[in-house]
């Protein structure tokens, strides 16, 4: 049996803060395998971008921050079939394998681009530092980039600073950028959250083709469930930075398990001759620093009862259809 490309498990992580340890990721476990996009989605604050940038450790402003603390294992798989434990890597050679190995789209493009470099330095620049290769066939390599993710006449933009692009183009290069090192592993970050409708569907379009020319995996963060249902094959729903709902996209989105996943697809508007009411999420997001005892969203769930669901956190359980479940009304009705 083929090993997993990336395995969380049981991580955790916390930040030191003057009050003591902050945990904002919680005993989280999941696979991406080969050639798999896997979509982490959730409310703001939900622990989504910080799980998917700890594949390469990229906590703080410099990288591995020491206010961080982790727990549990990140295992990677490499092209040449070596695994290792992201945790445990010195940082030179985690920064070897970023990159490399893993590409990030960084969800605000104008942040993470150099304003006073050109595009075409900054996507050549990590085929510099990954890939030996004569510069003549490194310019021409990242003309081809530019062409594949959407720029029809790339000498221009390739010449061009951040700041004469447009959202849409500042997020094609950052793709670019990316995927210059030719890596199998892909962490898109939100990467379509601040484009228009129009521009967001031809990104979308342009990142499936991408992964399925390339045969990568993706591990896609976003709040869209429209997004997902359109390019993941899987799907893990997050709250309070634990994973509630874990499992094929089409089943998860089609017959919610968690309470939680059933009020955001209540949540959301359809295109529907007669659609059903909008259902707003009851009471607000739970608190990180404070999260509620138990089950962290029982204090907005139509089902939670005062008993297990206020005192013990609900284990993820694996249940039919390939679905795993944090939630102790699906152990209470199994047991029935």
């Amino acid at each position: 049996m083929a090993l997993p490309l990336l395995s969380f498990e049981h991580f955790s992580l916390a930040v030191e803060t003057a009050a003591g340890p902050l945990a904002l990721v919680r005993d989280v476990s999941f696979s991406l395998g080969s050639e798999e996009v896997l979509a982490l989605v959730g409310e703001s604050g939900s622990g989504k971008t910080l799980t998917a940038l700890s594949a390469v450790r990229l906590w703080g402003p410099n990288g591995a921050s020491n206010a961080f603390r982790a727990d549990g294992r990140i295992s990677l798989t490499l092209a040449d079939g070596a695994t290792v434990e992201i945790l445990d890597l010195p940082s030179e050679r985690l920064a070897s394998l970023r990159g490399a190995e893993v590409g990030v789209v960084f969800q605000d493009p104008l942040g993470a681009l150099n304003p006073a470099i050109r595009i075409g330095e900054q996507i050549a620049e990590g085929r510099r530092r990954h890939i030996a290769e004569p510069s003549t066939v490194r310019a021409a390599a990242v003309i081809e980039l530019a062409r594949e993710v959407g720029f029809a006449r790339p000498e221009p933009i390739l010449m061009a600073y951040p700041h004469q692009l447009s959202g849409g183009m500042r997020q094609r290069a950052m793709i670019a950028i990316a995927l210059a090192a030719e890596p199998r592993l892909l962490i898109a970050d939100e990467p379509t959250t601040a484009l228009d409708a129009s521009i967001q569907a031809q990104v979308l379009d342009t990142l499936i083709e991408i992964k399925r020319r390339r045969r990568m995996s993706v591990l896609l963060i976003t709040h869209d469930l429209a997004t997902v249902a359109k390019i993941a094959d899987r799907v893990a729903v997050m709250y309070c930075g634990r994973i509630v709902e874990l499992g094929p996209t089409d089943e998860v989105l089609k017959r919610p398990s968690h309470p939680y996943t059933t009020d955001l697809l209540a949540s959301l508007p359809r295109l529907l001759p007669d659609p059903p009411p909008l259902t707003a999420i009851r009471g607000v997001p739970a608190d990180a620093a404070r999260p509620p005892a138990g089950c962290a969203y029982h204090p907005r769930c139509p089902n939670a009862n005062p008993g297990d669901c206020t005192t013990v956190p609900p284990p993820l359980l694996a249940r039919s259809g390939n679905v795993a479940v944090a939630c102790h009304e699906d152990v209470h009705a199994a047991a029935r």
